[in-house]
């Protein structure tokens, strides 16, 4: 029974990759037919990153890259159909990026620091991350370090965008939801001299490692799995749980979530959970790998 039961998975398994792969096929062979109408650059490729299947066939969301290096704000996706045929297309892909360096200057650590002398934020950072990108507007293409960030004791969750090799701020932004209006930073300062004044826990030097990890979800939500309608035990009671509720969670695998100095945190190539405001309760993280909650 248990031999029988593995080979029902592999070959489910072998199906549904199968699947995936025909429909990547499908899109790139698209994308290269096309490549002269959406005035694709010969430097350009594009990386797969995700796809999501639903009733009318598959979406696939596709980075676009330069040396391996993603573009920043840029992606195509494609829609194939279950006839396997490109029924939509959403294309927002930088065009004419010129040739540049992309070995950067500015190291990310360094990034961080000089992006929170720029926006002044008081305290230590309870989240700050820098990530490479090219970076074009207004015919001009810059590799820049791009840093996301917030502090105990300041509102607001910034993106700052820095030139990866010069060190001059291109952009500050507070982007969480409920930004005033008033919080935009949109000038540049000088990049020599300035203090570090992030705690020493603030940056870890120690490298953040993709692993696979599980955890209880709703698939898709709790009325669809029991088909039932709202109220009862299937209601918002102030976030209390319940046997019902509890019950029509799945446990599924958590791909590619960061594992650092034997911490696992919610964050990975799909998704990440972060906690931008005051008050801040934490983040999701643990010594182990099973998020099995209610």
């Amino acid at each position: 029974m248990k031999y029988h039961s593995l080979l029902i998975i592999l070959l489910l398994l072998g199906i549904q990759t199968q699947a995936q792969q025909t429909a990547d096929n499908i899109a790139r062979t698209w994308l290269k037919e096309n490549q002269a109408a959406l005035k694709i650059d010969a430097n350009t490729t594009f990386n797969l990153r995700a796809s999501r299947k639903g009733l009318s066939g598959q979406t696939l969301r596709y980075q676009q890259t330069i040396n391996n290096i993603p573009v920043f704000d840029s992606e195509i996706a494609i829609h194939v159909s279950k006839k396997n045929k490109v029924s939509y297309v959403a294309n927002n892909h930088k065009k004419g990026i010129t040739s540049i360096n992309t070995t950067p200057s500015l190291s990310k650590s360094s990034a961080i620091i000089q992006a929170k002398n720029h926006v002044q934020l008081k305290g230590d950072l309870t989240q700050a991350e820098s990530k490479l990108y090219v970076y074009h507007q207004n015919g001009i293409s810059k590799l820049v370090q791009v840093v996301y960030m917030d502090s105990k004791l300041s509102t607001g969750y910034w993106r700052v965008i820095i030139d990866a090799n010069s060190g001059e701020i291109i952009a500050s932004e507070d982007i969480s939801i409920r930004r005033n209006k008033h919080s935009k930073v949109s000038h540049a300062i000088p990049t020599i001299g300035f203090k570090n004044t992030i705690s020493s826990t603030s940056v870890s030097n120690t490298a953040a490692v993709p692993v696979d990890a599980t955890g209880f979800v709703f698939d898709p939500d709790p009325l669809s799995v029991n088909g039932v309608t709202y109220g009862g035990n299937y209601s918002d009671n102030s976030d209390a749980t319940n046997a019902s509720l509890d019950a029509a969670r799945s446990s599924v695998t958590l791909p590619g979530i960061d594992l650092t100095g034997g911490i696992y945190t919610l964050k990975g190539q799909y998704l990440e959970i972060r906690d931008v405001e005051v008050p801040s309760k934490g983040l999701f993280t643990q010594n182990s790998s099973t998020f099995n909650y209610n």
